[in-house]
């Protein structure tokens, strides 16, 4: 029960995790920096901010709970693929973890302290620079966080059905030996459209495959 509801807890961690990057993109930055939606860019800087600052909350916690569930999945399957999501992980957690508590508040101070973005005064133009290449590293590290994301849910989701089909054919495997054992031949389970035999139809049939003895008169 433990492991399906593990499982269930990584997909919901990366559909928010994946899910915020995406919309913060193309819903919110994308939208507000167009002409028209707000009065000023230093507006909708503003107001980025302050969205992006929620996004990093999220983030966090996703990334605590998407660290447990792949950590323990790898301790349990002990399968390759498992191992590597799980090291994609620290990798996205450790990457979000920089941006968010180190570089998200540097850049979040240059904004203030330069004020207008519209009229940005020739004595602040070092600060924007340092500003513009902290945005440049941000999204390009977001982005990277993103596709590392998307890969964890690829592996993750091989993994797991690899893990199912290897304990089915052990399940099929043991059927069949039990089946061996008390005389009777293994049938494998019906697939669709097929009609399954019962236990009474198997010994009929049985019974009809029996010799009859012949009486010399």
């Amino acid at each position: 029960m433990l492991k399906y509801l593990l499982n269930v807890v990584v997909y919901l961690a990366l559909a928010l995790w994946i899910g915020g990057l995406i919309f913060f993109g193309a819903g919110v930055a994308s939208v507000l920096f167009q002409p028209g939606v707000l009065p000023n860019h230093t507006l909708a800087g503003s107001v980025n901010s302050t969205i992006l600052g929620r996004l990093n909350y999220i983030e966090m916690v996703a990334g605590v709970l998407l660290m447990g569930g792949v950590f323990y999945t790898a301790v349990r399957y002990k399968q390759l693929l498992n191992w590597l999501t799980l090291i994609l992980v620290i990798g996205m957690v450790g990457t979000a973890a920089y941006y968010t508590g180190t570089l998200f508040p540097r850049m979040n101070a240059l904004r203030v302290e330069i004020g207008d973005f519209d009229n940005v005064p020739a004595e602040k133009m070092p600060l924007k620079a340092e500003f513009d290449r902290g945005h440049k590293l941000y999204s390009a590290l977001a982005k990277g966080v993103l596709g590392a994301g998307v890969l964890v849910l690829i592996l993750h989701t091989v993994a797991f059905v690899r893990y199912t089909e290897h304990h089915a054919r052990r399940y099929r495997a043991l059927q069949s030996d039990w089946q061996k054992l008390n005389g009777k031949e293994y049938r494998p389970a019906t697939v669709a459209g097929e009609r399954k035999i019962s236990a009474a139809e198997e010994e009929s049939e049985a019974e009809t495959k029996k010799p009859v003895a012949t009486v010399e008169t």
